[in-house]
């Protein structure tokens, strides 16, 4: 299934003009779709009152499903209104699903939910959440295919008031059509790099995008997907350098390792369709391995980097170590 306009991106555009639901469930798997919608909804719920809403994040087989649930049902301790998500609730516990769907019944006014669900595999759960019409609406975020890419980044550009011309587009999505994120990623550089010009040029692309660049995204998450600590550590601060921030390094490595743990159960080999050699690789290296401690070492470190003044070679380095070595 691909990703178009009509399902995604006209969606952001009602959230943007504050067409809000009480409860979302973001349904597909890509990690940049979910938060580009998971940033827009919650910008827009700011938007609508007074008063900084609470942010509650909770993780499947990570955090306690009990304190998310409980969470729907209780009254914000810092602020009157909150907002309570929950990564990959196909996972939750089935003994508490029913208070999940009575809260989606009858949701607080002042609580915004929003859920995130990998669009492979069966799960009954998540079947009974697409078919609730009443206050819960479903958002497709499904892993695009390369040619709808171009809708992705004019919009990001469009936002900012940034332009970018036909021929710079066509070449940076042909150096970056692994995964939106990718090409997302090499975007921010380039709006760094033209600063106030306000339009992307071919040439800006093959001088920062192009065939003489030393890594991409790719060769970081094959070489931690090989156990590679040497190569890993050597490419990851080589990316760095070139402005890839920790959050994406981050979320490359949380999409690569619920790939790998996932992969054999729940249909992943069809929807990986640009990073088999990678998944292929980490199911041989990380076989026995406690993926729910990575998950957590991943979360961890995304906290940090928001919230302590480390550079992000001192937070990557020894995450590489913990995970790889």
């Amino acid at each position: 299934m691909q990703v178009s306009r009509t399902v995604f991106i006209d969606e952001m555009v009602k959230i943007e003009q504050g067409n809000l639901h009480p409860v979302y469930l973001l349904w597909g798997g890509d990690l940049y779709l979910e938060d580009e919608a998971i940033n827009s909804i919650c910008q827009a719920f700011s938007q609508s009152a007074t008063g900084r809403p609470e942010k509650m994040i909770y993780y499947a087989e990570i955090d306690k499903d009990r304190e998310f649930v409980d969470s729907l049902f209780s009254i914000g301790f810092f602020a009157n209104r909150r907002i309570v998500i929950y990564k990959n609730i196909n996972k939750l516990e089935s003994g508490l699903r029913p208070r999940l769907l009575n809260f989606i019944t009858n949701p607080g006014l002042n609580t915004l939910l929003i859920m995130t669900a990998s669009g492979e595999g069966k799960s009954t759960l998540v079947d009974k959440l697409r078919d609730i019409s009443k206050n819960i609406r479903v958002i497709s975020t499904w892993t695009p295919r390369p040619d709808s890419f171009s809708e992705f980044v004019r919009r990001h550009l469009e936002r900012i008031n940034y332009q970018i011309t036909d021929e710079a587009l066509s070449l940076l999505i042909s150096l970056t059509n692994d995964a939106l994120s990718h090409t997302i990623a090499e975007l921010e550089k380039l709006l760094i790099y033209i600063d106030d010009r306000k339009t992307i040029e071919e040439a800006d692309v093959r001088l920062l995008v192009g065939g003489d660049k030393e890594y991409d995204m790719g060769d970081f998450i094959l070489a931690v997907a090989e156990r590679d600590i040497a190569e890993s550590v050597h490419i990851g601060l080589t990316l760095i350098r070139t402005n890839n921030s920790l959050p994406y390094f981050i979320t490359q490595m949380y999409d690569l390792f619920s790939s790998i743990w996932d992969y054999e159960g729940h249909g992943q080999k069809e929807k990986f369709w640009k990073k088999q050699k990678c998944i292929e690789a980490g199911i041989k290296k990380y076989r026995g391995a406690d993926f729910g401690v990575i998950f957590a070492k991943l979360r961890d470190v995304d906290l940090k980097s928001k919230s302590l003044n480390l550079s992000q070679e001192e937070l990557l380095i020894p995450l590489l170590y913990d995970i790889i070595a």
